[in-house]
């Protein structure tokens, strides 16, 4: 297994008919990343996982604004901008990864945070 968060390889044994229904596990699950950029207040950092929240206003059509919170994973690259934008509004450039499965119909949603500015306010 690779991971964007560790470095190397992680291994893992496991009998031969579990690993089928891995494999028939995986060719049912969809995987899509793409890059979006979002505006909100950086509200939350957590360094003991490298966890961010971002905090995003939405103003759907024909429906009162809400704020929706983003989490996810903060990139080493970018940590020290990171730290200096607490609480600050900022416009953050993040990687969302959707992974959907056949299995149970949902969809999990992941973040990572890869690039930040702050954004004056006013």
């Amino acid at each position: 297994q690779r991971s964007p968060f560790a470095e190397g390889l992680r291994e893992v044994r496991v009998p031969q008919l579990a690993a089928g229904r891995l494999l028939e596990a995986l060719s049912k699950t969809e995987q899509t990343t793409s890059t979006v950029v979002e505006m909100g207040r950086l509200s939350g950092v957590r360094w003991g996982k490298a966890i961010f929240d971002l905090e995003v206003t939405r103003e759907p059509e024909g429906g009162p604004s809400y704020v929706e919170t983003l989490s996810g994973r903060v990139i080493s690259d970018i940590r020290p901008a990171v730290d200096s934008l607490f609480d600050k509004v900022v416009r953050a450039t993040l990687e969302r990864t959707v992974t959907k499965t056949d299995a149970d119909q949902r969809e999990q949603v992941r973040y990572r945070l890869v690039d930040v500015d702050r954004v004056q306010e006013g």
